[in-house]
């Protein structure tokens, strides 16, 4: 039976108004603290929207999912469904679903009047925006990282960087560096929706949106990264084709000889695998292997906005040698070999690999 007394005790553990009164929302904070005035503040704002209508949009379509597999276990079916037909019916819908997201994107990004040019994944070429004045910067993103949990309910997200334009005219992609991005952030859409927003040299800030008010709320400021963690995030389904200095430090990460504590953690979302990474320390690899040999991560829209996070927060990205945020592209979809995480773990794979490279060159 029921216990009266004890909906009470639920009732009375429930957040008032009085308790919410401390709550600053991103808006405020990024007015407050200057993080981004006039025309990047108007971009805030724009993120601040596209990332509420792609959580409402990613929950139903989980909804949606959900309720259809369930009323489809619950019939009795006549005749065997083909498993091919079923596959590409969901691929079918997926690609359908994420190319409503990125018009969504689209829109409101394009319509911010910042932007000269947006790159995105699922667009093939790089889009001009068409207006009376023309934007002084690039929009690139990802509307879906991680599109393949989408289906299991796991997390999913979304990267984006913003880009400032060294000239007017025709776009030049070797000047989009990632020491050229002003503004970059992620957002994973899981239990709840987490926004993360890093500002040129002002640091690395986290927000949560309140679904009861309708807003971002600030969780953390300022987060650092540690300088070495315990986490270790890679794909090993796929070692093929790993360079051996990558090879050997995988396997003194798991080796307790080596005194090395490791937590293996892999979700298979980019964004989120490396916000693990930025939360508890550790590093996050993805190398080039058979099936990738140039490397998978997707430099403009997904190397470069996660590594400038990391940087800000006092991490380092690498693609083995090179600060990720020094490539310069050679095509909008460029993919590289990705590690990044704690700066001295990010080192100890470095060190390796130059050791490894100078012994094939001998």
């Amino acid at each position: 039976m029921f216990c009266f007394n004890e909906l009470e005790k639920l009732i009375k553990t429930i957040p008032c108004k009085e308790e919410t009164k401390n709550v600053e929302t991103l808006s405020s904070y990024v007015l407050r603290q200057n993080l981004a005035v006039g025309e990047l503040f108007c971009f805030i704002h724009a993120i601040e929207l596209v990332i509420k209508a792609l959580s409402s949009k990613i929950t139903r379509y989980n909804f949606l999912n959900f309720s259809e597999r369930h009323v489809r276990k619950g019939k009795t079916e006549e005749k065997p469904t083909d498993p091919l037909e079923t596959l590409f019916s969901s691929i079918t819908r997926k690609l359908q679903f994420i190319k409503i997201l990125e018009e969504m994107v689209i829109h409101v990004i394009g319509d911010s009047g910042l932007v000269q040019y947006m790159i995105s994944k699922y667009t093939e070429d790089i889009m001009k925006v068409e207006c009376h004045l023309p934007g002084k910067y690039v929009a690139c993103f990802n509307v879906l990282d991680g599109r393949k949990n989408l289906a299991d309910h796991l997390p999913v997200g979304a990267t984006f960087a913003l880009y400032k334009l060294k000239q007017e005219g025709d776009l030049d992609l070797a000047t989009l560096t990632g020491n050229s991005i002003t503004i970059a952030g992620y957002a994973i859409f899981g239990t709840c929706t987490k926004l993360v927003l890093g500002f040129n040299a002002r640091g690395v800030h986290d927000f949560y949106l309140d679904r009861s008010l309708g807003e971002f709320i600030l969780k953390e400021s300022d987060k650092i990264i540690p300088k070495r963690g315990v986490c270790y995030s890679a794909n090993e389904g796929i070692t093929a084709g790993w360079d051996e200095a990558t090879l050997i430090y995988s396997n003194r990460r798991k080796d307790p000889r080596f005194l090395l504590q490791t937590h293996c953690y892999h979700l298979g979302t980019f964004s989120a695998d490396v916000s693990k990474i930025l939360n508890e320390g550790g590093i996050y690899m993805y190398p080039a292997n058979i099936t990738h040999p140039e490397g998978k991560i997707h430099l403009l829209y997904e190397a470069n906005p996660m590594g400038y996070i990391l940087r800000e927060a006092g991490g380092y990205a690498t693609d083995g040698f090179t600060s990720i945020l020094n490539i310069e592209p050679r095509t909008h979809h460029q993919r590289i070999p990705f590690f990044g995480g704690s700066i001295e773990d990010v080192i100890s794979i470095m060190e390796l690999k130059t050791i490894y490279k100078a012994r094939k060159l001998k």
